[in-house]
């Protein structure tokens, strides 16, 4: 009765004791019987009385009704009419919302409960079309509650979902059908019926499925693996925690790749051929790697850090006296699972992005070439293009562009990639450069650029004249991260030509860039805790110690740990604001990149990769003048008026000893006197400048 006199004492005072005595007898008495006594057998249908009632305190009423679990069909009855009678009316707005949803999600429930049998039979279906992987079972449900929702009024929702387990079943049957994934889902699902976001799910329900069908043989070998890992557990009485079972299974998959290539002597241990450039290496790492991404519904690598990882994977290792050159199965092992984690991110984007990648093509007339035409090939063309579709081809919510840009190669690598496009990739690369992959030469946009007025010149290309000898790397580079930026695109990521930087981790950059708003550049950082693959075990060299610590101090920048690494992404956004304002077209570009950023208020940020890449001693990769590079940053500090913040140990150190080259000389017999327990001299530390 309290409810009543509430109800009653906020009636307008132009209500009539007539319209009292019909709130009371239409609307409120009801309410309350419903409410508190829960007879339901002589419901009113409510009518225009409800608009005498106070708003506010009929959604009270109203919304404790609505916390109900179940409704019966004179309750469903009486909301609809509710709804109805209010729908529109000044005031009521929030009361026929909570309605409305209350009774699409009744009537989601019902349509839910028809197809069950139909929803089961089709997830068993695509469970083993893509050999469990979780992922494709959660866009299948996420399409399957869109494709309700859209046709939440049919009485029948079977007819759709009867097309689509036909359609699958004969793909199930006939892998053939797998020939052109768009007529399937035309077959699968009717276009004028349903909505975008279910088409888009099929889309990628479709490319992940066909991927699967071609690694048939690999899932073969996983299951296997998988049920001796059943009987183990059974043997010794301790079951093995599911998800370690994932994660052990792929690692002696790894482990087999390698020992049955090993036994063979067909093996060529270069991380970037056997990972990268090695059709069966590449294509084992991305299978493993959407078997991580989810498989039977478990996701490990969602469950643990990447140390954690790292150190799980060494332990299985070393209690199974595993060993090859180069540590390849760790290194393959880890590098699955940053892939793993990479995809996870794109794929979790749901908002169309704009992603170029931009390769720079220097002296690259080597690398370009298959290793079985040359010692020094890695096939590094085709390599990229095979890792950014693995990445990315499942999501459509991404529109990806790789760029390859020759910075006046004098071993003419940019027609070789020309004429390997047109011939073998036709379907996205055109001559005009609108396809997927394109190919610019930088001494052509240079000439273009000249013929213009100073004013009107591209400004990243002023001072450029001749791009083989006015650029290494920086001017190529910085041309198509502009040129990109430009075009509208979101993120833009460089990186080397070679395979030392897999592109299937790009994900791991983007998505923190996506994610954090004030963000403007992430690193691909070989030198975390969680990197793996460029060092030995006990850390950078020397040089490279001491460099990336000098250029810390010139540029005000010792929150970054590898400022020179060479996989990098940054905001379009960013890059329209800053590029302008660069100088540096040499090998260093990159940290007057990074000081730029900084300049303009943006945060940078490091993520740890795995890399491929083979240590030889006293050989880090491409060789560089790290005295003429610091030198650029030292000119780089200047033209940006950067006074340093910090001490300049590392550069008072190089100019005591008389240069950078003579300061590593020093600091390297300081080194081995270290190791050798010589103390005849003082001791550096050599922690200080790392």
């Amino acid at each position: 009765m309290s409810l009543l006199l509430q109800l009653e004492s906020k009636l307008l005072p132009t209500v009539t004791d007539l319209e009292k005595d019909r709130l009371r007898t239409n609307v409120i008495d009801p309410l309350i019987e419903l409410l508190y006594i829960g007879n339901n057998k002589n419901l009113r249908i409510f009518n225009d009385d409800l608009l005498l009632a106070d708003p506010e305190t009929l959604k009270i009423l109203i919304d404790d009704f609505l916390e109900k679990k179940s409704f019966s069909d004179e309750e469903i009855n009486v909301l609809s009419n509710m709804s109805r009678t209010l729908n529109n009316k000044n005031g009521f707005e929030s009361i026929t919302e909570s309605i409305d949803e209350k009774l699409f999600n009744i009537q989601y429930s019902y349509k839910r409960q028809q197809v069950t049998s139909l929803v089961s039979d089709i997830t068993k279906i695509l469970k083993n079309l893509t050999g469990n992987l979780t992922h494709v079972i959660e866009l299948w449900e996420k399409s399957l509650d869109e494709l309700i929702k859209e046709n939440i009024n049919n009485e029948n929702p079977n007819i759709y979902l009867e097309s689509i387990k036909l359609k699958l079943s004969l793909l199930e049957n006939s892998i053939d059908n797998f020939s052109n994934s768009d007529d399937i889902l035309r077959e699968c699902l009717d276009y004028s019926s349903v909505n975008q976001a279910v088409k888009k799910s099929w889309k990628k329900i479709i490319n992940v499925t066909q991927r699967s069908q071609k690694n048939k043989n690999l899932d073969l070998k996983w299951d296997s693996l998988w049920e001796k890992l059943d009987e183990v557990g059974l043997k010794s009485g301790v079951p093995l925690e599911k998800n370690q079972k994932v994660l052990i299974t792929a690692y002696h998959l790894i482990f087999n790749h390698l020992n049955d290539f090993a036994e063979a002597k067909e093996i060529i241990w270069d991380p970037k051929v056997r990972w990268g450039s090695c059709e069966k290496g590449r294509k084992l790492l991305h299978f493993i790697s959407d078997k991580l991404t989810g498989y039977k519904g478990l996701k490990p690598v969602m469950d643990f850090d990447d140390k954690t990882l790292i150190k799980f994977c060494k332990a299985i290792s070393k209690a199974n006296k595993h060993k090859f050159v180069n540590n390849l199965h760790h290194l393959g092992f880890i590098t699955s699972i940053k892939m793993a984690k990479s995809k996870i991110a794109m794929n979790e984007v749901n908002r169309l992005t704009k992603i170029e990648i931009i390769v720079p093509m220097g002296n690259e007339g080597n690398r370009i070439l298959d290793p079985l035409e040359n010692p020094m090939g890695q096939n590094a063309l085709r390599t990229k293009l095979f890792q950014v579709d693995w990445l990315f081809a499942d999501n459509p919510d991404i529109e990806i562009k790789i760029t390859f840009v020759d910075d006046g190669d004098p071993t003419g690598s940019g027609k070789v990639a020309e004429s390997i496009l047109s011939n073998e990739f036709s379907c996205n690369y055109n001559s005009d450069q609108t396809g997927m992959y394109r190919i610019y030469y930088l001494q052509e946009c240079i000439n273009k650029n000249l013929k213009f007025n100073i004013e009107k010149q591209n400004p990243v290309l002023v001072g450029l004249n001749d791009a083989e000898n006015d650029s290494v790397k920086g001017g190529s580079t910085i041309w198509g991260l502009y040129e990109a930026a430009k075009a509208g695109t979101d993120i833009v990521l460089f990186s080397d030509f070679d395979l030392t930087y897999p592109l299937e981790e790009a994900g791991l950059l983007i998505s923190k860039l996506l994610s954090e708003r004030n963000l403007g550049v992430t690193i691909g950082s070989r030198r975390l805790d969680d990197s793996y693959g460029y060092y030995l075990e006990e850390g950078p060299n020397v040089t490279a110690m001491l460099y990336a610590k000098a250029v810390k101090e010139l540029l005000n920048l010792n929150f970054i740990n590898d400022p020179q690494a060479g996989f990098k992404a940054v905001k379009g956004s960013l890059l329209l604001e800053i590029l302008p304002n660069m100088r540096d077209r040499s090998l260093s570009f990159d940290t007057e990149l990074l000081l730029l950023s900084s300049l303009a208020g943006f945060k940078i940020s490091e993520v740890g990769v795995s890399t491929l890449h083979k240590y030889e001693q006293d050989n880090m990769g491409v060789q560089r003048n790290y005295e003429e590079m610091l030198e650029t940053v030292e000119s780089q500090a200047k033209w940006h008026g950067q006074k340093s913040l910090i001490k300049k140990k590392s550069i008072k150190f190089i100019k005591e000893n008389g240069g950078f080259n003579k300061a590593v000389f020093v600091l390297e017999e300081q080194k081995l006197k270290s190791l050798t327990g010589n103390k005849e001299i003082e001791i550096v530390d050599i922690k200080q400048y790392s």
